[in-house]
């Protein structure tokens, strides 16, 4: 329910109702106003998650039973911290106790406040808290809304260990992924030409050129497209032909990846193919991946004819009040997380905003554009990638003139 357009207003109805009459106050539906996750995306980051598996993290991590509200600025610093660092956030004390901004305003937030201080659920975030939390969700819904939730909020009687998964739920996603990966080794049946490591980034582009570009702020001009492949074109040019009636791509979708390639990704008409690589995806859920040496860079995906714009970018040299300051500056909510790739062999930040317009905004941030330049560079360093590639998709890209 996390990336439904009434997420929010539901958790605030949920704080009303959480409150007398007589200590109601207007929650104004601001960018401030941040939906938590208490269990981070990020999760695998810290030794202390170690207890939530990846079943229980689908299960229930964008569901109710595991968001809440908070202010814009403890939501970054609570950031995918574990659960105790997470409370003293919650409290005001900041992650090292050396603040004390008062605790926070929501009371459904103080409410998982509360119960870490009573040790209720021996001060983690565990099963039996996110079930009791869901069943209270469910509870307060039904009140609030005037509907049955008992089918949903029987879910939480239903959750198995990973030992113990549903037959029939194993197999369908196994029907799901196989025919993918049939299709893939159809498309792509000799993979030599893109292994990893199998081109060298300096003997195509020098040291020199390099640190000119990571320092300069000269957008590419893009020019003459150089693949052919007949077969690929084929292959590619139906999913960017249905890529295309998505509503926003020509107005909002095309404009974007064309600044993010001509300010983010070294001379990408040269480094194409061999050190980038895209994916058009207009049946899922997420619309275009960019990968680098097998990281996905950057991601768009649908959100009720919109657009959602997420990035991988170097921590190094952006802090916590850069990114107060940027969400400051934006229309909408700026999410931001420590979500690292292991191989990226360096601290990274995962942002995500969610229309066009702050989208093109994050160019004008000088750090911003530094920070996903000088990430991206590194994994292009490493060698080429591993990923399929929609040509037609960066054909359009590299030679349109839309902006």
């Amino acid at each position: 329910m996390y990336s439904e357009p009434w997420c929010k207003p539901l958790f605030c109805l949920l704080e009303y109702n959480s409150t007398d009459k007589d200590g109601l106050t207007w929650i104004p539906l601001q960018k401030d106003l941040h939906i938590e996750h208490i269990i981070p995306a990020a999760h695998k980051n810290y030794k202390e998650w170690d207890h939530i598996t990846d079943e229980m993290f689908e299960l229930w991590g964008n569901s109710g039973a595991n968001l809440t509200l908070l202010g814009g600025s403890k939501n970054i610093e609570a950031s995918d911290n574990p659960f105790k660092d997470k409370i003293n956030v919650y409290k005001g004390k900041g992650l090292y106790q050396n603040k004390n901004t008062k605790v926070t305003w929501y009371n459904i937030t103080q409410k998982i406040v509360a119960d870490f201080d009573s040790n209720k659920y021996n001060q983690e975030w565990n099963q039996a808290a996110i079930i009791d939390r869901w069943e209270w969700f469910c509870s307060e819904v039904a009140e609030i809304l005037q509907i049955d939730t008992e089918a949903i909020s029987f879910q939480a009687k239903m959750f198995v260990e990973p030992n113990k998964r549903n037959p029939l739920k194993e197999s369908k996603t196994k029907e799901i992924v196989k025919p993918d990966a049939q299709k893939n080794e159809t498309i792509y049946p000799d993979k030599s030409h893109f292994e990893i490591g199998k081109f060298d980034l300096d003997s195509l582009i020098s040291q020199e050129e390099q640190n000119k570009w990571l320092n300069s702020n000269e957008a590419y001009k893009f020019g003459k497209y150089q693949l052919k492949d007949l077969k690929l074109q084929k292959d590619s040019g139906k999913k960017l032909s249905d890529l295309e009636s998505y509503g926003v791509f020509r107005s909002e979708i095309l404009p974007f990846l064309q600044a993010y390639f001509s300010k983010c990704i070294i001379q990408p008409a040269l480094t194409e193919n061999r050190f980038w690589r895209i994916s058009a995806m207009p049946d899922n859920r997420t619309l275009f991946r960019l990968n680098l040496t097998g990281h996905e860079v950057l991601t768009i995906t649908k959100s009720e004819g919109a657009a959602i714009y997420s990035f991988h970018i170097l921590a190094d040299g952006i802090t916590e009040n850069d990114l107060i300051e940027l969400g400051e500056e934006l229309q909408t909510e700026l999410y931001v997380s420590d979500h690292s790739y292991p191989s990226g062999n360096a601290k990274q930040l995962y942002i995500e905003v969610n229309n066009f317009t702050d989208a093109m905004e994050l160019f004008k941030n000088p750090k911003i554009v530094n920070a996903i330049k000088t990430y991206n560079l590194r994994q292009m360093r490493k060698g080429s990638t591993n990923w399929p590639q929609n040509i037609e998709l960066a054909k359009l890209i590299l030679t349109d003139t839309v902006v």
